[in-house]
């Protein structure tokens, strides 16, 4: 009976400071978070630029809450799209890169992580990341 214990309370002790779960065993404890509120038309900076260090984006959600249109969202390092389109449907489509130990982006030093829109809608969500030492 107490292993059986034990095996159900892991999922609950890998919460770290920030709340979000962690996902993988190499999944650092994320020490930044970056609001998304994007609401224009083409790029929007969740992430500004540093000269010296790379930005690494361990894992984020985006939410679509604009009531009847559909967006399409890019990612993007400086200019250079680094994703595919995502489809995020009105109303609450949503997008969640969950932590797997690699990063979902790394960053050049100088270089924004961006958010492109393909129309000025609302998107809304967290992204979670460090920098470079």
């Amino acid at each position: 009976m107490k292993p059986i214990l034990l095996i159900l309370l892991c999922p609950l002790l890998s919460l770290t400071a920030f709340g979000q779960a962690s996902q993988g065993q190499n999944c650092p404890i994320v020490s930044q978070r970056a609001a998304v509120n994007a609401t224009s038309n083409g790029d929007n900076t969740i992430i500004a630029s540093d000269a010296s260090k790379r930005i690494f984006v361990w894992q984020f959600f985006l939410v679509n809450s604009h009531a009847s249109q559909d967006e399409n969202i890019t990612l993007k390092e400086g200019s250079t799209s680094i994703s595919g389109a995502y489809l995020l449907k009105a109303g609450g489509g949503s997008h969640t890169a969950i932590c797997t130990g690699t990063p979902w982006a790394i960053v050049p030093k100088g270089s924004a992580f961006i958010l492109n829109e393909s129309a000025a809608g609302s998107i809304q969500g967290t992204v979670y990341y460090t920098l470079e030492y």
